[in-house]
């Protein structure tokens, strides 16, 4: 395959939502040499009795230090506009962005990050004239990753209640005929729900990490119960339809959410928050009563990796 050339294709995608190709440059950023912070994250080891008895380690939290090429080819107002569009609106640390690293076989791992620090350029003259050197224009970019983790491709899988033929699957159901014993049959209990096509009753975490799941709840449903194994979150009382409530079990970032008016629901859960374990195939419990064929238990999770790649 003569041309082709196997390597990391490394984004930023910005608070906006903007996607900057670092490797290509074509939004006018590119990837210097020099790059630190895209290897293992350092680990942090806790001792007792004077440093004699091991407690155990951790895992620290990432800082990519990157170079980066601002305004390649670029001279006067459109390298004056590249630069602050760059540094005021691509980059904030206050908001979070992602860096995305693409491997040649698919593989996408990310990471949310935010700006640490300014850059500290000292520029000697105009940096946008055509007189000065391209290293001129080469600047630190130093971020703060949220967590000591990059994440995998997403996991997903929806369950709900079976649709056959265009009508409602009630084989789970009991049947009841009315006092005269036939007729158009109702149904006592609510049917078994089922996974939607494409989808699994389990989740695998191929990862190097726990992986904490994020459970989205689309009514009309009501005491709606959701988790892995033998760890169960239990949600109290009814979620009418047009609502969608997002569950997120990732400590930090912990939250019950009704996403339509942004509410916190957090008090009506209650239950065992647990993780995916690393190498271990795990049921997912979902279940619900109330339910019509609109509604939607999805269960989604990403594998944590040490490393972009």
């Amino acid at each position: 395959m003569t041309g082709f050339v196997e390597h990391l294709r490394i984004e930023w995608i910005d608070p906006r939502g903007k996607i900057w190709n670092l490797t290509s440059g074509e939004e006018g950023v590119l990837l210097d040499l020099g790059q630190e912070g895209l290897e293992v994250s350092g680990v942090e080891h806790q001792w007792a009795r004077g440093g004699t008895l091991w407690v155990g380690a951790q895992i620290q939290r990432a800082e990519p230090s990157l170079r980066v090429l601002v305004g390649d080819g670029l001279t006067g107002q459109p390298y004056y506009a590249l630069a602050d569009e760059w540094w005021s609106e691509a980059n904030s640390p206050f908001k979070e962005g992602v860096l995305r690293v693409t491997r040649p076989d698919g593989e996408v791992r990310e990471m949310r990050c935010r700006l640490r620090a300014a850059p500290g350029t000292s520029f000697t003259y105009d940096p946008g004239q055509p007189f000065r050197e391209e290293s001129d224009r080469v600047e630190a970019w130093l971020l703060a990753g949220s967590t000591a983790m990059w994440q995998g491709r997403r996991q997903e899988s929806a369950f709900g209640i079976g649709v056959v033929g265009g009508r409602q699957n009630t084989s789970a159901g009991t049947p009841f005929f009315g006092t005269r014993g036939y007729g158009w049959p109702l149904y006592i209990s609510q049917p078994e729900l089922e996974v939607d096509q494409g989808s699994t009753a389990t989740f695998t975490n191929r990862g190097q990490g726990a992986m904490w799941l994020t459970w989205r709840l689309v009514g009309p449903m009501s005491n709606p119960r959701v988790g892995i194994g033998d760890s169960v979150l239990a949600y109290r009382g009814a979620i009418p339809a047009g609502e969608v409530v997002e569950i997120t079990t990732e400590p930090g970032r912990r939250a019950v959410t009704e996403l339509g008016s942004g509410q916190s629901r957090f008090g009506l859960v209650s239950g065992a928050y647990a993780p995916v374990p690393v190498g271990v195939d795990v049921p997912l419990v979902a279940a619900a009563e109330g339910m019509s064929a609109g509604s939607r238990i999805i269960a989604r999770g990403r594998p944590q990796y040490r490393r972009p790649f």
